[in-house]
């Protein structure tokens, strides 16, 4: 089996522009994966029944006017779904990283 180095050669002008072009790829990338930032910000709220959590909170939109928190009231009993879609994104970039990196080295080896 050839090592890596002989197959794509030394580190020249080709990889340097191939970085630069995935690096660059990846910035659009960073946007999604810190996308729950934005979308779920904490919200400040009060509810009309005070004691418990209330089915009609009045949420503080002063600052952001609609997020994910506001829109589904993930507040009380429900702020675990906020992280929960976090953690189901991370797991499909897992899992397409996992079954894309594999197709791609198997499609790389069989044109070489």
């Amino acid at each position: 089996m050839a090592l890596i180095s002989e197959l794509i050669g030394n580190f020249g002008r080709y990889h340097w522009w191939l970085c630069f072009i995935v690096f660059l790829s990846k910035f659009g990338v960073a946007f999604h994966q810190m996308a729950i930032i934005f979308l779920a910000p904490p919200a400040h709220y009060t509810c009309p029944r005070t004691g418990s959590c209330c089915d009609n909170p009045v949420f503080d939109k002063s600052i952001f006017t609609r997020t994910i928190v506001t829109e589904w009231n993930l507040i009380c009993k429900n702020s675990w779904l906020k992280d929960f879609t976090q953690m189901v994104f991370q797991f499909g970039v897992l899992a397409g990283s996992l079954m894309f990196g594999v197709a791609s080295d198997k499609c790389v080896l069989l044109h070489v």
